[in-house]
């Protein structure tokens, strides 16, 4: 199987500073897929749920999640990175 990622944000329009949650959305995830979630292309230090929230976002910042899978007879690599989501 292959792995996917989507990502939704709890606004459908972001502005700097206000309070958005994004939510990963897997496809062939298995039963519990690891999360890192990044900023413009950089690792969050510690956002490694399935969600990701905050309030420090500045415009033209952009938020992606790499999802690796744990499903059985996944494909190599077993990992997917999701769209961005920009501000």
């Amino acid at each position: 199987v292959v792995p996917s990622v989507t990502v939704t944000a709890s606004a459908s329009t972001i502005c700097q500073g206000q309070s958005v949650t994004f939510t990963a959305n897997p496809t062939n995830g298995g039963n519990t897929p690891t999360y890192k979630w990044k900023l413009n292309g950089s690792d969050i230090p510690s956002a490694t749920n399935s969600t990701y929230s905050t309030t420090t976002l500045q415009t033209s910042d952009v938020i992606t999640v790499e999802l690796t899978s744990n499903a059985s007879c996944v494909s190599a690599p077993g990992t997917a990175l999701s769209s961005g989501v920009s501000v």
